[in-house]
Parts: structure tokens; C-alpha cells; sequence
């Protein structure tokens, strides 16, 4: 469940991006952006499943 939401969530930020037609779209600067929100959300799953 939390994939798909996540997946959408970030399908439509990059329609967006590209509708806009933002040609200097850092696609690397963005991954690196949705890379570090999935870890802080895992790590937060993590960390409720322990207690």
C-alpha cells in the first residue's frame, strides 16, 4: 500500500516537473531527494516495529 502512494506521489511530481517544461530538471538531484525521503520513512517503520 505505501509503495503505490509513493510511486504516484512521485509520478506526478516528475508529470509536473515535465509539463512545466523545466529543460535544467536535475533528474539526479531529484532521485537523490526521493532516495533520502524512502530511507527516513523505512527507518522510521524500522524504528516503530522495534519498540
Amino acid at each position: 500500500m505505501t509503495t503505490k502512494t509513493g510511486k504516484s506521489q512521485v509520478g506526478k511530481s516528475v508529470e509536473s516537473s515535465l509539463i512545466a517544461g523545466t529543460e535544467s530538471f536535475n533528474f539526479d538531484l531529484w532521485a537523490s531527494q526521493v532516495k533520502r525521503q524512502m530511507i527516513t520513512s523505512l527507518q522510521k517503520q524500522s524504528r516503530n516495529s522495534m519498540s
